[in-house]
């Protein structure tokens, strides 16, 4: 199963409506190395490009 996707500006805004608390796993895909954290803050910096911080 590939769940590979680009995500847009909207999808961004869209996610972040649905952070219910400030730990948070972020996950992150290259080539086949797939790479999570977990993080106790972040933040939307932009939604064009879509990046967090």
């Amino acid at each position: 199963m590939n769940v590979y996707r680009l995500i847009d500006g909207e999808a961004l805004r869209g996610a972040m409506r649905l952070v219910p608390s400030p730990v948070t796993v972020v996950t992150a895909r290259s080539g086949e190395a797939i790479r999570g954290i977990t993080i106790g803050s972040f933040t939307s910096v932009s939604l064009e490009p879509p990046l967090i911080s």
